[in-house]
């Protein structure tokens, strides 16, 4: 049995990247996945490329949020929303990323095998894929979020670590 999973995308100005990062999530090498693409107010002429591009596929809902209600607030929201579903897990990707087709199935396992109740997937580089963005991120006791990898050879990522 395949596991159901819905994916979170926000937009918020930036229909381009959003319709691009939608675009790479419906290859992915699984079929038992949703996406829910909130839009956090924008512009209506952004909003509206969105709705053209998507609005008749059956795996995307698409919801658009009347203002800006900010990044935390609109994924609540759209976590919430997905919850009535019932996957059995939520993935959030930012709008200016790019999945790789096995990314759900590595984040799925990953989780499986180790148990994890929260993943996180390597990024690199738009520009420059042999480096790394971050591979997570640990977080300070005073609050501060370092970027783990950050500017590193993505070769020196290969294996999981647990944070």
């Amino acid at each position: 049995m395949r596991t159901k999973v819905t994916v979170i995308v926000l937009n918020w100005n930036n229909a381009t990247d959003t319709i691009e990062c939608v675009k790479s999530l419906l290859k992915q090498d699984r079929d038992d996945f949703e996406i829910f693409v909130g839009d956090n107010g924008s512009d209506i002429k952004d909003f509206k490329s969105i709705e053209l591009e998507f609005s008749e596929n059956p795996k995307i809902k698409i919801r658009r949020f009347s203002e800006n209600l900010g990044f935390t607030k609109a994924h609540n929201l759209l976590i919430s929303e997905a919850l009535e579903t019932s996957p059995e897990y939520i993935a959030l990707l930012n709008n200016d990323a790019f999945a790789c087709p096995e990314w759900l199935s590595s984040m799925i396992a990953c989780s499986v095998e180790t148990g994890a109740d929260m993943v996180t997937s390597k990024m690199l580089s738009f520009y420059k894929t042999e480096m790394m963005d971050n591979a997570g991120h640990f977080m300070l006791n005073t609050g501060e979020i370092i970027p783990l990898g950050h500017g590193e050879s993505q070769g020196e990522y290969k294996y999981r670590f647990k944070n």
